[in-house]
């Protein structure tokens, strides 16, 4: 749930900024000249945040407060199976970029985020096996992730003619204080116990997923991009120092 949370609004926050400046006075494109070209990314995104979560349809963007979900099939070694649906994710609106780095040399960009709560409620199915504890049920699943911290790295190659290709999506997250508890599920009480004592290993179920949900996602909105915009004409000619629009 959450990385994908991450690969949308990084497309939000980051690569929307500098494509669209020219037609939305709130956003700003940056020099890539500019030795602080870091920090006018940055104050760019943060800028833009607030606008694009709320949905735009010149963009054709939908709204994401809260943001909604349809559905995620989950498992983990044939021993159990989880079927997440019609989720609702809260508290997106307190994004902060809070570091940009795009590495033109290496062609590498990454990008650290941080929530500081986000809230999920979403309908569950689960049968199976969860550290050797029977894990079955069916009924509402929250979650309430505090501080939530997060890492997207993008590599990249460049064209003879500017245009690039992505060639690599990583990420990584913090779900250190992570809280979630399951409804109808079999021995409620002592397996949700089970699963809130043992995150880390209940989150490898959802690992496989949502690292190729990810990276595919990620990489289809990069290619987009850079199928019809250069390397250049992302970033002005002239350095900005400032914010183009106070808001």
């Amino acid at each position: 749930m959450a990385k994908n949370i991450l690969v949308q609004s990084v497309f939000l926050l980051f690569i929307l900024p500098h494509i669209l400046a020219e037609n939305y006075d709130f956003l700003q494109r940056c020099d890539k000249n500019d030795p602080n070209i870091d920090d006018c990314m940055l104050r760019s995104a943060n800028l833009a945040l607030p606008h694009l979560l709320k949905g735009n349809p010149k963009l054709g963007l939908p709204s994401f407060l809260p943001w909604k979900f349809l559905k995620y099939v989950y498992g983990s070694n044939d021993t159990v199976s989880i079927t997440v649906e019609k989720g609702i994710i809260h508290g997106l609106e307190e994004t902060n970029i809070t570091n940009i780095k795009w590495n033109m040399d290496q062609r590498h960009i990454n990008v650290q985020m941080f929530m500081p709560k986000i809230y999920g409620i979403s309908d569950y199915i689960a049968d199976g096996y969860f550290m050797d504890h029977k894990f079955s049920g069916k009924g509402v699943m929250f979650q309430i992730l505090d501080e939530f911290q997060a890492q997207l790295d993008v590599d990249y190659e460049v064209n003879e003619n500017g245009y690039a290709t992505v060639t690599n999506v990583g990420y990584d997250m913090n779900f250190e204080k992570l809280t979630i508890y399951l409804q109808g599920l079999y021995n409620g009480e002592e397996t949700n116990s089970l699963i809130n004592q043992n995150l880390r290993t209940f989150y490898e179920i959802f690992e496989p997923v949502k690292r190729k949900a990810g990276a595919h996602v990620m990489g289809q909105i990069f290619k987009s991009v850079f199928q019809t915009n250069t390397i250049d004409s992302l970033f002005i000619s002239k350095p900005l120092n400032g914010i183009k629009k106070e808001l």
